[in-house]
């Protein structure tokens, strides 16, 4: 059951879908369409699956449920949803080799490697990256780009110096 993401209360499971290029404004409506009515009808074990969606920026998609745990099916329901629609798209909404971003101010997306050697050879300075590895949130505002110290990606971040 589609219920918006504000209102949703206590601890929410999350997937992180990321573009590799900005969405337009139609592929946001179509994405937002295929979402709400998929939220609205998704359930697991017969039971209504309260969850919502966020469309961050251009470069992220987030959604978010509240029923625990849901089922094996009800996930391969989501993924399945995510992939037909990527098709329509042509969009890879499973690229885990791309990185969403934001170096001095400005969002978008680069390869792993890319942010792995910029970051390790000192080429960037104010770099803060979507922590995609949130799987379990309390509010959306644990959601957003941070620090790489703060994220998954602090393990490809140069020692400091003593």
């Amino acid at each position: 059951m589609l219920k918006k993401i504000e209102e949703m209360k206590g601890s929410m499971a999350v997937w992180h879908f990321c573009f590799a290029k900005p969405l337009t404004n139609d592929q946001k409506e179509m994405v937002s369409g295929s979402l709400e009515d998929f939220c609205e009808q998704w359930t697991s074990h017969g039971d209504k699956v309260y969850s919502s969606y966020l469309i961050h920026s251009n470069y992220v998609l987030v959604l978010a449920e509240q029923e625990d745990p849901i089922g094996g099916c009800s996930k391969d329901g989501l993924f399945r949803t995510m992939k037909e629609l990527g098709v329509k798209l042509d969009i890879d909404f499973f690229d885990r080799m791309s990185v969403p971003v934001e170096i001095d101010g400005v969002e978008k997306i680069c390869s792993f490697s890319e942010i792995k050697t910029k970051v390790q050879s000192g080429d960037i300075e104010d770099l803060k990256i979507w922590d995609t590895s949130l799987s379990w949130i309390q509010s959306t505002k644990e959601l957003g780009y941070k620090s790489p110290q703060a994220t998954w990606f602090k393990k490809y971040l140069p020692l400091p110096v003593e």
